[in-house]
């Protein structure tokens, strides 16, 4: 992308190149596991929060396993869900409200 069209405030920003890391460092306490017998199926839990000179973001994460899933190369389902500041390229400057994004995964090996 190189240029977003912003249909709340009706401009045209340039978009520079967005990096992000690929590793997600999240304090094991911040996860927790639920047992569903009726499924066979164990859910994982968990949230991360990150703050920096250009906004914030919550992170919130399900997930749900076979009983037997031995790694990841399983079969596995979950949500991935973010809450946060407006990114850079928007250029809301104080406008208020935040960004809601939701990545749904399933790796049905």
């Amino acid at each position: 992308m190189q240029n977003f069209h912003n249909p709340i405030t009706g401009r045209v920003n340039k978009v520079n190149p967005i990096a992000f890391a690929t590793d997600l460092i999240v304090p094991k306490d911040s996860f927790f596991t639920v047992d569903i017998p009726s499924s066979k199926m164990v859910g994982l839990i968990g949230d991360q929060s990150t703050e920096t000179d250009n906004g914030w973001a919550v992170n919130m994460l399900n997930f749900l396993f076979p009983w037997q899933a031995q790694n990841l190369s399983s079969t596995f389902y979950g949500t991935w869900s973010t809450f946060a500041s407006w990114p850079e390229f928007m250029v809301m400057g104080d406008t208020p409200g935040n960004i809601v994004q939701k990545l749904t995964v399933f790796n049905g090996m």
